[in-house]
C-alpha cells in the first residue's frame, strides 16, 4: 500500500493571534472586572447605609408621633420651673414603644453602646439613638387659656465608625393650664 504524504504547503504568512495581542487583552478585562467590584462594593455599601438611615427615621418619627400623642404621653411635669424635658425611646417588655424621662440634660451629638439614647444596635457598627425634647414656649399671659409644646426629635446614628444626625420640630397644643 502506498501513502499518501499531504504535500500541502503551510502558509506561514497567515497572521495569528500572538501573545502581546493575548496579554493586551487579559489586562482590559482584568481592567473592567476591578471596576466591576469597585462600583459593587460601594454599591452594596450605600444600599446597607440607606437602610439604616431608614431605620433611624422609623425610630425619629414613632417618637415624634408619640410625644403628639395627649393618650401616649403626658406633659403634666412641663408646668412651673421645669419647663423643658428630655426623653429616650423605650421598648417595653410587650414590645411597644414608650417616651420614658432621662436624667442625662442637654442635646445629644454622638451615639455610642453606653448612650441612655440608645435604641437599637444590631451590631457594633450601627447603633442608633434618640432623643426627644419637650419644650414648653407659652407666652405666660396665655398660660390659663392654652398650652404650646414645642417637640424636637433628634436621632443620632452610626455606621462603620461615622455618626449622622436628623431631626424634627413639631408642636403640641393643649387648651387649659396643664
Amino acid at each position: 500500500m502506498s501513502r499518501k504524504i499531504n504535500t500541502k504547503k503551510i502558509n506561514y504568512k497567515k497572521r495569528a493571534f500572538g501573545l502581546i495581542e493575548v496579554l493586551i487583552a487579559i489586562a482590559i478585562s482584568g481592567v473592567i472586572m476591578l471596576g466591576s467590584v469597585v462600583v459593587s462594593t460601594n454599591a452594596l455599601r450605600l444600599v446597607k447605609q440607606n437602610e439604616l438611615r431608614d431605620s433611624a427615621s422609623g425610630v425619629l418619627l414613632r417618637s415624634l408621633e408619640l410625644a403628639r400623642s395627649p393618650i401616649d404621653f403626658s406633659l403634666r411635669s412641663l408646668q412651673g420651673q421645669a419647663r423643658t424635658g428630655y426623653y429616650s425611646l423605650q421598648i417595653n417588655s410587650d414590645g411597644k414603644y414608650q417616651l420614658t424621662s432621662s436624667l442625662v440634660q442637654g442635646e445629644i451629638s454622638s451615639c455610642d453602646a453606653n448612650s441612655s439614647y440608645r435604641v437599637v444596635q444590631r451590631n457594633p457598627d450601627t447603633l442608633i439613638c434618640n432623643q426627644v425634647i419637650v419644650s414648653n414656649i407659652t407666652p405666660s399671659a396665655d398660660a390659663a387659656v392654652f398650652t404650646n409644646f414645642e417637640i424636637k426629635s433628634i436621632v443620632v446614628y452610626s455606621y462603620l465608625g461615622q455618626q449622622f444626625s436628623d431631626e424634627l420640630i413639631s408642636y403640641r397644643k393643649e387648651l387649659g393650664a396643664v
